[in-house]
């Protein structure tokens, strides 16, 4: 899930992060990117799209795909890669908004 934190310094942007849930705790699983979207879970992987500030998802998103791990308990992500880098000059016209899986 997406969080959103609006409980930052006065004129600070908001923090986005992915976090899981359990038992009702959120644990940050995610976090770097101004913004996240499409967050799919499968297997043991997780694959998001996220985009920086200023950029908006049509001028500069990457698609990102990383290992779910659990130890005691405890949800994490590891080995997240950029799998798809889409800019807006590039002479790819492609939005990454809401991929989808194919098994």
């Amino acid at each position: 899930m997406v969080r959103e934190d609006h409980q930052v310094e006065k004129g600070k942007e908001c923090i986005n992060t992915i976090v899981a849930i359990a038992e009702g705790k959120e644990t940050v699983i995610v976090s770097g990117a101004s913004f996240y979207k499409s967050v799919t879970t499968f297997n043991n992987k997780i694959m998001f799209v996220s985009w920086n500030h200023p950029n908006m998802p049509w001028d500069d998103t990457q698609l990102n795909i990383g290992d779910i791990v659990i130890t005691d308990g405890v949800v994490s992500v590891e080995n997240i890669q950029i799998v798809f880098h889409w800019i807006l000059c590039s002479a790819r016209h492609i939005l990454l908004m809401k991929p989808l899986i194919s098994t």
